[in-house]
């Protein structure tokens, strides 16, 4: 009987995945000890690779001294914050994300194993909804939008804008994942595709956050008009996309549909004298604080994290920015939107000028694209999952960059 022979790329392989499924998708109390053996799996791996001398890719070690540089930087501000207590802490929840963040980064040295990482976070960020709903009784859903804290038991829940934008991430994923199955794959993958995409599409729209919904059909118009597809293709996606409509219409109660529809038109009727939502009225509320505490310290910033004691100081009420830039400049002014930004914008501008030569860069690109959209709608720079999807976009668009390069110089 021949044993099945387990080599550091497989353990690695492994360890990449389950910690994926654990870390993204299973981040629940109860699910804590799975996470910690991703922890211990992902350790495991990196002491391997560092024996065999596999980390040695210039990508990944170009955007974790972006990371680490930002993260000086965040320390740095602690000493002229608004609020010292405040930023300490948060600077305490930056750093754990950051040690997860370069544990994992440090394992991205092959394209496989970047498709790998790739593939399982978006099946842990499906995961990661589906637990959500689970958490929460769906019966609620009602002439008002999912808002939910604290799970049935009196847990606390992640934050379910943040959660259902990652599962849109995932469904354009498997979009792309099923236009490339036309040659790679067999019909039960297909088959599997198909149903996943159908799932995560449902959920984000029983979630009901526009900016996931927007984001959604962003992705899929890019595919769409964007990309260099075959008219029976793009007939076929679309067909696909009207189709779970069509299973969410029937599925998610009418009160609830009209409500989301309402939602939307609220965003067009309000430039037209109608009123704005609570919500978006809220949001202008914190935009226009906002440009009284930027201007106060446009170039470093008001010290990390002060965007929520400063606006609680102003009105009573501790509310972050609802605005990943908003809030980035100003914690940490010009100088720290800067340094957190230029990496992912000039990758994600590398990709786009390379999308149609590389099919791996194609879905990178709009993932960029759509981390930089979503931004404006939430704040992000502390979520773990921000950092290992700018991660994966970053070194994985630089390796198909400098191989697209080294094709063309001469031998």
């Amino acid at each position: 009987m021949r044993l099945y022979h387990i080599t550091t790329e497989r353990f690695t392989n492994f360890s990449i995945a389950f910690f994926m499924v654990t870390f993204v998708g299973m981040y629940y109390s109860e699910y804590i000890k799975l996470v910690w053996v991703g922890y211990i799996l992902l350790t495991i791996s990196i002491c391997m690779n560092s024996i065999k001398r596999r980390l040695f890719n210039p990508s990944v070690w170009h955007y974790i001294g972006w990371g680490l540089l930002f993260t000086w930087f965040c320390f740095i501000s602690i000493i002229w914050s608004y609020d010292f207590k405040v930023s300490v802490s948060y600077f305490n929840q930056l750093m754990k994300v950051i040690g997860i963040f370069l544990l994992f980064i440090l394992l991205m040295q092959s394209e496989n194993r970047l498709k790998i990482a790739l593939l399982w976070l978006c099946i842990g960020a499906t995961l990661y909804g589906l637990l959500y709903l689970l958490h929460i009784d769906i019966t609620q859903l009602g002439a008002s939008r999912l808002s939910v804290t604290n799970s049935s038991d009196g847990q606390p829940l992640p934050n379910y804008n943040l959660v259902s934008m990652y599962v849109a991430f995932a469904a354009i994923y498997f979009i792309w994942r099923l236009l490339l199955s036309n040659q790679q794959c067999s019909n039960v993958i297909r088959i599997a595709l198909i149903s996943i995409l159908i799932i995560s599409v449902i959920t984000v729209f029983i979630f009901g956050s526009r900016k996931s919904i927007l984001m959604l059909f962003m992705g899929i118009a890019y595919f769409i008009f964007c990309s260099h597809l075959k008219m029976k293709t793009r007939f076929a996606l679309t067909f696909l996309i009207a189709c779970s409509v069509i299973i969410v219409l029937i599925l998610l109660p009418e009160v609830y549909v009209d409500y989301l529809i309402s939602r939307f038109e609220s965003l067009i009727t309000s430039n037209q004298g109608s009123r704005l939502e609570a919500g978006d009225q809220e949001r202008i509320k914190l935009y226009m604080y906002a440009e009284e505490f930027i201007l106060r310290n446009p170039i470093f910033g008001n010290g990390f994290y002060c965007f929520s004691p400063m606006f609680l100081n102003a009105t009573g009420k501790f509310l972050y920015a609802h605005n990943n830039y908003v809030e980035v400049i100003c914690d940490l002014g010009i100088i720290g939107l800067l340094i957190l930004y230029y990496p992912i914008l000039k990758s994600t501008y590398r990709g786009w000028k390379i999308r149609n030569r590389s099919s791996l860069c194609n879905i990178l690109t709009i993932l960029g694209i759509l981390n930089l959209f979503g931004g404006l709608f939430i704040v992000t720079f502390l979520d773990r999952i921000t950092w290992l999807i700018c991660g994966i976009i970053y070194i994985g668009i630089n390796m198909e960059y400098k191989k697209l390069l080294s094709k063309r110089k001469p031998t």
